[in-house]
């Protein structure tokens, strides 16, 4: 920078929920720029006013194998899946659409945006979750420059 020239940068996170919904039968997902936001949501939201409180439901995540991805995780009562990264974005949507959940409460996604408008629909159609009790989030787009990882 030239001298009297100023320039400011700065680094956001995610929008988005900072706390589940107090609630269980959630059903959870993300890719891999989305994990850092599940571990911090599960971890957040399993202290309720004080007490601990473990979440219950089905998360579906990408990680290499399921021992990374538990260890990965905060302790939770959730069925966690791993689906390897390369198979995530051909897998993740029937996984959530095939899961053993009779029912739901809360959604919530995070990744590529094709998928998360796809596990919208499915949240949606399969659960009867409205909009009020989801959130599927694009954190990137595939083939647009800069969205790419």
């Amino acid at each position: 920078l030239l001298e009297g020239d100023a320039q400011q940068d700065g680094v956001m996170g995610p929008g988005g929920d900072t706390v589940l919904p107090s609630t269980n039968d959630l059903i959870m997902g993300g890719d891999l720029t989305g994990l850092p936001a599940l571990a911090r949501l599960i971890e957040d939201s399993q202290l309720e006013q004080g007490e601990p409180r473990l979440l219950s439901g089905y998360l579906y995540a990408a990680a290499p194998s399921q021992a990374d991805l538990e260890s990965y995780l905060p302790k939770s009562n959730l069925n966690i899946t791993a689906i390897h990264p390369d198979h995530f974005a051909e897998q993740v949507v029937e996984q959530i659409r095939q899961c053993n959940a009779t029912s739901a409460n809360y959604g919530w996604f995070a990744g590529e945006f094709t998928s998360a408008r796809t596990v919208r629909t499915v949240l949606t159609e399969r659960f009867g979750l409205v909009k009020k009790s989801q959130h599927s989030m694009a954190y990137w787009k595939k083939g647009e420059p800069g969205h790419s990882p």
